[in-house]
């Protein structure tokens, strides 16, 4: 619902490079996943992943998984990424 359908996480990574968020369920159903690139190198940030749109999808009932891919490009080397404080809010 809409108090808890934002999914806020902060974020620190050596490179610019999209973050995508994807929400499922058990039977296999999920919504697309929403990117959002950080701005930051080497310095934590907070990123918003904003799931407003999603409310009242069949794949949005029930959800019980939260899948994270911290570097969605395509990368030939490796990267340093780390989360934390992986909050759902209503924006606030």
């Amino acid at each position: 619902d809409a108090s808890n359908s934002i999914i806020k996480i902060m974020v620190f990574k050596d490179v610019i490079s999209e973050v995508g968020v994807k929400l499922a369920i058990a039977n296999g159903g999920a919504r697309p996943e929403i990117l959002v690139a950080n701005t930051l190198v080497g310095q934590w940030e907070e990123l918003s992943f904003d799931f407003t749109g999603n409310i009242g999808f069949f794949e949005s009932i029930d959800v019980d998984q939260l899948i994270v891919f911290p570097d969605y490009q395509d990368r030939s080397v490796d990267n340093i990424v780390y989360f934390d404080n992986v909050r759902f809010t209503d924006g606030n």
